[in-house]
């Protein structure tokens, strides 16, 4: 049996994609700058809108 634990780097990116989709900008905000303190909580805004753009035209695409 596989357990998800939250250690290491990976664990940590892990945490930061969990805060992600559950819209909690704190965790997000502490765990970016741990994980890539290049990356500002801006750009991760600007990534989520272009991955919906993106999946919006291709679900246009495939409906079409």
């Amino acid at each position: 049996m596989h357990y998800i634990t939250s250690s290491g780097r990976l664990g940590e990116c892990l945490v930061l994609t969990k805060g992600i989709e559950q819209r909690n900008w704190a965790l997000v905000n502490t765990k970016l700058k741990i994980v890539n303190p290049v990356i500002h909580l801006e750009e991760i805004y600007t990534f989520i809108l272009e991955s919906m753009l993106y999946s919006d035209d291709v679900i246009e695409i495939m409906t079409d």
